[in-house]
């Protein structure tokens, strides 16, 4: 399975899933939905619970975000 660095993911966003929220490693629907959020498409998923669609959301929607904003200022 891939880690969250290999899916394009910002590394502070990286940390903060590992660190904050103990995720390892993605499930297969985040591995899967996750570049294609990355590299701005449309994403409409379908799965049972517990199999990671809000962390899609919540989490790898803010990296996308993210790569759109100008940290340098800070």
């Amino acid at each position: 399975m891939t880690a969250f660095a290999e899916l394009g993911v910002m590394p502070e966003i990286v940390q903060a899933i590992e660190n904050d929220l103990n995720w390892l490693l993605p499930s297969d629907i985040q591995a899967e939905a996750v570049p294609l959020i990355l590299g701005g498409g449309d994403v409409l998923m379908a799965a049972e619970t517990g199999r990671g669609k809000t962390g899609v959301c919540r989490e790898y929607c803010l990296p996308y975000i993210g790569s759109h904003l100008d940290l340098s200022s800070r």
